[in-house]
Parts: structure tokens; sequence; C-alpha cells
């Protein structure tokens, strides 16, 4: 693949507005069309492409807006960085396969790595030299990081790491890890947290893939047996790994990916013309029910907006943003939660199995792949165990009442687990 065709070169002179629009004709001329969800071309990208594909981006300006130009990045502030974003989300284009290394890893070794790690790490990650993987979660703490166990002890000039980390997204390919681990006691809480850059391929660490319940194994149990590592590879002091870890997941849950309102948007635009091809799916458009439910999703997506917009304008302005950069992830989840159960409902009520759509991308109906309904691993998926009595719940606790569609106003008892209790 050429991505050479337009080069844009990055200027912080160019307005906000001009900026969007270079973004919009370089995506145009360059995205392949295997890589568009909404065409019949598409299939799922390699993980090479996707890398070419994700450092041409980087090249055109498109990726590391942000970051100082001393570590690779193109020194310009969030206005540009959201212009880019809402072109990007205009697009039915695939997901970064290095989310973890720009959206955490940069920003954490930018707040507390030395000089040294960040000019080796910080412009490798921009460039798709290698990807990183995040090790937080723990069998016996999940994200609950103040229970987490897996433990540093010094000797000398290096540490002996040993633990578990699971639910590892991409640690199969991964050449690092962030990992944070404890030095002294549970008890201790949050403090006693120590992060590190780890190379993957350091000898005792094992990885085991984990398969989900859409066959695929993006997640993965990491062990660490005895595993030493240098105290160069130490990011930051002891006992900051709580606070570098809060104060940085706090901004970029409020930054990163902002193009989800705008990707959001376009789904359900592409989803509202494939059920106006089909006869049978353009006659429910006119119910009542369906058109009230797209007017909310519309109404989420403007309010989503708004929140992207917000921060950008508080973030600007110098102010904390807190734990509110949680609530646009928040808010964003249940928005394509409420999507999917639509997009659900839209092809199962029409009769017709998804392989007989003619001219639609069975993407358009596909579970979004931001849904964390496929980490459900299928060693761990929870057996449901109905009895005959009305007010029992399946053992996944996760029962609520819907309105249903054929049936105004009559509830219906619905299983949002995920468990695949058919109800």
């Amino acid at each position: 693949m050429d991505f050479h065709a337009n080069p844009l070169t990055a200027q912080p002179a160019i307005a906000p507005d001009a900026y969007r629009a270079h973004a919009r004709e370089w995506l145009k001329n360059n995205l392949p069309a295997h890589m568009r969800a909404d065409t019949l071309d598409y299939r799922s990208p390699t993980l090479a492409e996707s890398s070419q594909w994700e450092a041409a981006m980087y090249r055109a300006g498109l990726a590391g807006m942000t970051w100082p130009v001393e570590y690779g990045g193109h020194g310009l502030t969030l206005r540009e960085h959201l212009a880019v974003n809402k072109e990007i989300g205009a697009l039915a284009m695939p997901e970064s396969v290095s989310s973890i290394g720009k959206e955490l890893a940069g920003p954490i070794i930018m707040t507390v790595g030395t000089e040294a790690q960040k000019k080796t790490f910080l412009p490798a990650i921009l460039q798709m030299q290698n990807y990183w993987c995040q090790g937080f979660s723990e069998p016996d703490a999940g994200s609950d990081l103040v229970r987490l166990r897996t433990r540093a002890t010094q000797e000398g000039d290096q540490w002996r790491i040993n633990g578990q980390k699971i639910w590892t997204s991409g640690a199969a390919k991964a050449h690092y890890c962030l990992l944070l681990t404890r030095t002294g006691t549970v008890a201790d809480k949050h403090r006693g947290l120590l992060m590190f850059a780890v190379p993957m391929d350091t000898p005792g660490i094992r990885v085991v893939p984990i398969r989900s319940i859409d066959n695929k194994e993006s997640f993965a149990e990491v062990f660490f047996d005895d595993v030493i590592v240098p105290d160069s590879a130490r990011l930051g002091a002891p006992d900051e790994g709580w606070n570098a870890a809060i104060r940085v997941l706090s901004i970029e849950r409020a930054t990163n990916r902002m193009y989800r309102p705008w990707r959001f948007e376009c789904e359900l635009r592409q989803l509202v013309q494939a059920c106006q091809s089909d006869a049978q799916l353009a006659g429910r458009l006119t119910e009542s029910y369906y058109q009230r439910r797209i007017g909310q999703l519309v109404c989420e997506i403007d309010g989503l907006k708004g929140l992207v917009e917000q921060s950008v304008d508080q973030l600007l302005a110098g102010a904390a943003i807190g734990a509110r950069g949680s609530l646009t992830k928040l808010y964003w989840s249940n928005a394509t939660r409420h999507s999917w159960h639509w997009r659900r409902k839209s092809s199962h009520r029409s009769g017709r199995p998804q392989a007989r759509w003619r001219g639609v991308p069975a993407s358009i109906f596909a579970l979004p792949t931001c849904s964390r309904m496929p980490r459900l691993s299928t060693r761990a998926r929870p057996k449901c165990n109905w009895t005959s009595s009305p007010s029992a719940l399946c053992n996944c606790q996760r029962i609520s009442d819907h309105e249903s569609p054929g049936r105004k106003f009559a509830p219906r008892r619905v299983c949002r687990s995920g468990c695949r209790c058919g109800r």
C-alpha cells in the first residue's frame, strides 16, 4: 500500500478548520476500500496493513498531534486533535492497533519517564515500530488497582517481578508491557505501586491467549515468573505508580478517541440507509417505536458531542478535568449499548439472516467492536439457571424490564449480561 500520494505536513500556523479540511482530503484519497466497514470490499486488515496505515497517518500529521516535537509529535493543540478526530469518526475505518501505546503508555512516559525513556519510546510508538499492552488487571483484583498483587522486589540495580495479569489486550503481539506492580503489601492499597516498561521477550514472561465468545483471542493471561528487569525500566519513582496512573487516566479518558460520537453518527446513518434499502425494514422505520428509538440515539450522539467539545474547552483553559474524564466514556458506553440493542432488533425482527442481505455490509449489523460483551471468555461464560418462579433471575443478575416493540407498554425481561440465556 502506498499512502504517499498526497502527504500532509503538520503546521501549527494552520487553523483547526483548515487542518480538518486537509485531514478530510487525505483520508478520502488514501483510506483503502478494504478498510472501510461500510463497503462490500471490506475485510479485516492484517496487523501489518494496520501498522502501515497508522504510520502513514502519523507522517501525514493525523496522529501524535499534541505530542511535543522533540519526542516525535507535531506540537499542536487539542483543537487540531479534535478537528482530525471528527474526520476520522466520519469514516468507517478500523480502530488503532496501537491504542495502548498512543493513549496510555505514551502519556504516562511523557509524565513520569526519564529523558532517555521519552526519546527512546515516544517516537517509536508514533512510527508504529512497537506495540504495547497494559498489565493492570489481575485475577483476584479485576480493575481494582488497590488490590493488585504482582510483586516487584529490588535486588541491587535490578528488579525481580512475580505475579499474573489477566484480560491483557494485545499481549501476544506486544513488544512492551506497561506493567503496574506492588513493592509493599496489599494492605498498603494505593501506596507502594510501581510502574515498569517491560520488554515482552524478557525471560520468565509467559502469554496464554484467552478465546472470547466472538472466537477471537484479543485478550490473554500474562504470567511473570522471576522476571528480572533493570532499574532503567522503572517509570517514575517508587510509590508514584498510583498517582501517575490516576492523573494520566483522568485526562486521557476525556481526550482519547474523541472521534466516538462522529463514528457513532456514521454508523447510525449507515444503519438507517441499510433499512431503507429493504422493503420490510423500510416499513418498520415508519413505526413510532423505531422512530422514537432513532430520535433517542440522535439525542445521545448530540449530547456526547457536547461533552467532548466541552472537555476540550476546559482543558485548553487550564481547568482540571478530574473524574469528569470518565463521564464521556461512560456516556458513550451506554449509548453504544442502546445502539447495538436497536441493531439487533432491526435485523432479527426482519426474519432474514444477515447472510441474505444484498448490497449491505454485514458489519453494519455486527456487534460494535467497542462492546465489552466479547470479553466474556468461552471458559468463563456464566451459566444461566432459570427457574419457574416469575421473580427468579438468572445467575448473572443482570435482568431488566424493557418495553417490547410488538407489545406496546408490555414489559419484557431481557438479560443484558451476554450469557446467552436467550432472555
